[in-house]
């Protein structure tokens, strides 16, 4: 099947619901509009102990690296990391293809 994972664990801070379902709709559109995603999928956690702090992840199924390529300045990803800009206090971001397949 191939592909890349694109997961980034975000520390969010002083999120309120609108701001919070925003994102979820912009989350949403990405996959309709940047070609090459196979998958997204954008969440809090919900097991704050083991999280360091982390309490938001978004993760992205790409067809390849180069569509991974094109969704890093794609106007649609800017404006959901303007929109998670004044609420983010620190990120992690790992991209990887599947060792396993």
């Amino acid at each position: 099947m191939g592909g890349v994972e694109h997961i980034v664990f975000f520390h969010l801070e002083n999120l309120d619901a609108a701001a919070n379902q925003k994102l979820i709709s912009l989350a949403k559109e990405l996959a309709t509009v940047i070609p090459g995603i196979r998958e997204i999928k954008f969440g809090e956690n919900f097991s704050p102990a083991r999280a360091q702090g982390f309490n938001f992840a978004l993760r992205v199924f790409f067809e390849d690296k180069q569509a991974l390529e094109k969704y890093t300045p794609h106007p649609k990803h800017q404006e959901f990391v303007a929109a998670i800009s004044p609420f983010k206090k620190n990120l992690i971001c790992l991209d990887f293809e599947d060792s396993l397949e």
